[in-house]
């Protein structure tokens, strides 16, 4: 069965200190997954999208918004090759998850093998569980080297 989601990935090129401050500067980087509409048609487990890292980056957070229901999402890595990741590429234990509301961001990344992204590498969001969601997004917050 296709899927009829999309992906949208953004750089927001934000700094990541204030005027007067001293460093390397760096970008926040926000990889959005986005699936169905809202009020929409019921969703099913499965792969979101997929998305190749343009350059080294590290994750500091991450965000889910549905419209309703609950959902847990889990992210794949592989370095850039000749294949997908797949479920055998996991960098989740056992995903991230929103259980009430229809927002939750988190800095908790205790969920995640690793937190590094190499130039090249391409990454999966996986919707592992899913109950009475319409939409979802979920972002990974990245901070990248400029």
């Amino acid at each position: 069965m296709k899927r009829a989601g999309f992906i949208l990935a953004l750089a927001l090129c934000l700094p990541a200190f204030a005027r007067g401050q001293t460093g390397t500067p760096r970008t926040i980087t926000a990889l959005a997954f986005q699936e169905g509409a809202p009020g929409g048609s019921a969703l099913s487990t499965g792969v979101i999208s997929y998305v190749v890292i343009p350059k080294a980056c590290t994750l500091v957070g991450w965000d889910i918004d549905v419209d309703a229901g609950t959902a847990t999402v889990a992210t794949w890595k592989v370095a850039t090759g000749t294949a997908i990741p797949t479920v055998s590429n996991t960098i989740s234990t056992s995903g991230v998850a929103i259980s009430t509301g229809t927002a939750i961001r988190s800095t908790t990344l205790s969920d995640f093998t690793t937190t590094s992204f190499a130039a090249g590498d391409i990454v999966a969001a996986n919707i592992s569980a899913v109950s009475g969601v319409g939409f979802i997004n979920f972002e990974l917050e990245l901070t990248c080297a400029q």
